[in-house]
């Protein structure tokens, strides 16, 4: 498998009888490649090599991009093993049309993965988590999405839409045209790791994080004192919620989460984030005969899960339909 000649970008254009095609489009130095109509543009960025920019505004719940995988592991699959191995790497690539070969090798490949091989690079570099996927444990690499850089203070979300089998990008702030768009390449726990620890688990993916949240030590310092205070303030809003009436006072619980809200405020992270925090309170609230004060942490609550996975969401329908919610 050969890499991608230099200053080649994978496009989607638009054909003169309306259907779309994957295709290189010459994009020598810095000039910036267009994907269709999607209001971003892959360029390059200083310090980073290519990412993807925003050439027009974006509001918190704007699906930005959906694709479905460009190859996708899953331990369910019959005969694909307990984790991907360059065999099946090399199985897999060598039944896919030669345009999904080409489109794989253009993604980056880290150096730190290069004892790997040069397929298997891509992967360990490109890859989401399982639980993005669909059933049993797993993986997938995407054409576009797997563009997206990493911020630990990221501009939207990702999430698995099952109905339509695509992986999707929400905003969860507004982004201004010109505004790099990033992702959290982490999962939910991202947001209470120290920079250390988000270090350590970045490193497996080949690369050393440089976002505005990490880059000054400083700062770093300052932040890592917030989120572990968030982890704590996150661990005992889950535990009242299980604990119901038999815990603490439901008014000291709503202190924890203004005082939550106030350090994510301070780190830069938007309230849809906290969405599992506001759901143990909805939780604790019903539990100790808040009842007015459920309804008001649920109409808080469905909006943020709206904004993150999108009207159509499998998941926010689920949650709905199981708490007997039609609209509030």
């Amino acid at each position: 498998m050969s890499a991608k000649p230099e200053g080649q970008l994978l496009a989607c254009c638009v054909r003169n009888d309306g259907r779309s095609e994957w295709v290189f489009t010459d994009a020598a130095g810095d000039a910036a490649v267009a994907i269709s109509d999607t209001g971003f543009v892959i360029t390059s960025i200083s310090g980073k090599g290519r990412g993807v920019v925003a050439v027009k505004p974006f509001a918190p719940g704007d699906c930005i991009f959906s694709e479905s995988p460009l190859i996708r592991w899953s331990s369910a699959d019959e005969g694909s093993g307990s984790h991907v191995s360059s065999a099946w790497l090399q199985k897999k690539l060598t039944s896919m049309p030669q345009a999904d070969v080409a489109a794989f090798a253009s993604l980056f490949a880290s150096p730190a993965h290069a004892a790997y091989g040069p397929a298997m690079a891509i992967w360990l570099s490109n890859a989401y988590p399982a639980d993005q996927v669909g059933n049993g444990d797993g993986s997938a690499v995407y054409r576009v999405t797997s563009r997206f850089n990493h911020a630990c203070a990221p501009s939207c979300v990702t999430s698995w839409n099952m109905a339509r089998r695509e992986f999707r990008l929400h905003a969860i702030k507004s982004i201004a045209p010109g505004e790099e768009i990033t992702v959290n390449y982490l999962g939910p726990e991202c947001h209470v790791l120290s920079r250390e620890a988000r270090m350590a688990e970045l490193r497996r993916r080949g690369f050393e994080c440089a976002c505005a949240t990490c880059a000054q030590p400083v700062a770093c310092a300052v932040s890592d004192a917030r989120r572990a205070q968030m982890a704590t303030l996150r661990q005992q809003l889950e535990q009242e919620h299980h604990r119901g009436a038999g815990g603490a006072p439901y008014e000291h619980c709503e202190s924890l989460f203004h005082e939550l809200m106030r350090l994510m405020r301070d780190e830069g992270l938007p309230e849809v984030l906290a969405h599992d925090a506001i759901f143990h309170l909805m939780v604790k609230a019903w539990k100790t005969g808040h009842r007015n004060e459920c309804i008001r942490w649920t109409k808080r609550w469905l909006p943020c899960v709206r904004t993150m996975g999108g009207e159509d969401s499998d998941i926010t329908s689920m949650l709905v339909e199981a708490l007997g919610i039609e609209e509030v």
